[in-house]
């Protein structure tokens, strides 16, 4: 499926244009998208620092829940219950939790409220029909129900606070035409704790500057894939006709890991 010749450039045109375009970055622009592509790692420790910090109070509140609502030498902590934690964090990895880190914290706190009470309720129930004491099987139990709060709290908390920073997020590349995409731009700005950081708006104008992240030509979006390893495009091109809009998707799931294709209508959410 091939495009018009001028709406898209032939491979040499576009390699030819795409050097001299480089040549014309700034040093400034190139270290900007290289600071913000490396801001994944950056995102993924305060994950598991959020995560850490809900552990302990998890392990803090189920001592002070104990020592204020349960009678003295009905509740006993075995070896499982101090191993709640990592294998919860084993989960998280497991199912994408970590790896995932573009999401709404209102889709992603329900998954991890399910998964922490899967784990400590299978583990209260094996607990208690293995051993046949619910004191073991007590703390396990109440470390179930506060984990169910207090884990996805920690993941929410941890998303609102650092997604102000402005390294904060997992790195990504707007494809949009000239007056498109003003309401991606907008969810961004005003939700930045979904996760999706902009390193640069490519578009097919000339001078369509943007304050939002660095600006340049569409056709950079896989030059900028291979050297920055950024892994989500999101497109949003609704002047181009069918055939023009599924070549570009292919040739930026080539490159990308991820590829998001979003509408731009007033009417319409734009993540």
């Amino acid at each position: 499926m091939n495009l018009p010749i001028e709406t898209l450039p032939s491979t040499n045109e576009t390699q030819a244009a795409s050097a001299r375009q480089r040549r014309r970055m700034g040093e400034d622009w190139k270290e900007m998208v290289r600071e913000d592509a490396a801001s994944t790692k950056r995102t993924l420790l305060t994950f598991l620092l959020g995560d850490a910090i809900g552990g302990l109070l998890l392990v803090g509140g189920v001592y002070l829940a104990g020592a204020i609502l349960v009678p003295a030498g009905t509740m006993e902590f075995s070896p499982m219950f101090f191993g709640l934690l990592p294998v919860l964090v084993i989960a998280f990895v497991l199912t994408g939790l970590y790896r995932q880190q573009y999401s709404h914290p209102a889709l992603e706190m329900p998954r991890i409220a399910a998964l922490t009470g899967l784990i400590g309720s299978t583990a209260a129930a094996t607990l208690y029909l293995v051993t046949g004491s619910g004191a073991l099987a007590l703390p396990v139990a109440l470390w179930t129900g506060l984990g169910m709060l207090v884990m996805p709290a920690c993941r929410g908390f941890t998303r609102v606070l650092w997604g102000q920073a402005s390294w904060w997020g997992v790195p990504a590349v707007l494809i949009t035409s000239e007056h498109s995409g003003r309401g991606i731009l907008r969810t961004l700005r005003r939700w930045p704790e979904i996760g999706l950081r902009l390193v640069a708006v490519l578009t097919d104008a000339e001078d369509q500057a943007t304050d939002a992240a660095p600006h340049g030509p569409y056709w950079l979006a896989p030059h900028l894939a291979t050297e920055f390893d950024i892994p989500y495009a999101i497109v949003s091109m609704p002047s181009l006709t069918g055939a023009e809009r599924a070549n570009l998707l292919m040739r930026c799931a080539k490159f990308f890991d991820h590829v998001l294709v979003l509408p731009d209508e007033p009417s319409l959410p734009a993540l």
